[in-house]
């Protein structure tokens, strides 16, 4: 009985694992020269120059991606305005 137990537990806690592969980005929209924060900024996550995942900062400047998985990845940000 308690071997039947000891399976049931190592795979469930295995598999558990399985279901956490994915993260997300976070951060802050700022101007580089007067530090102040960028409402509405476009932020998109590319790897190899395909859009994988896209989204805005809000009004404070913060801003999350998700669902993204582990890898390498470039991140654009881009506000009328800026170069």
């Amino acid at each position: 009985m308690h071997k039947n137990t000891i399976i049931f537990v190592i795979t469930f806690l295995t598999s558990l694992g399985l279901w956490a592969q994915s993260g997300s980005l976070k951060g802050t929209v700022s101007d580089a020269m007067t530090g102040e924060t960028i409402p509405m900024a476009n932020v998109i996550v590319k790897a190899d120059g395909v859009t994988i995942i896209g989204g805005a900062s809000d009004f404070d400047g913060n801003f999350t991606l998700k669902p993204i998985n582990p890898g390498r990845y470039s991140v654009e940000v881009s506000f009328i305005g800026y170069a």
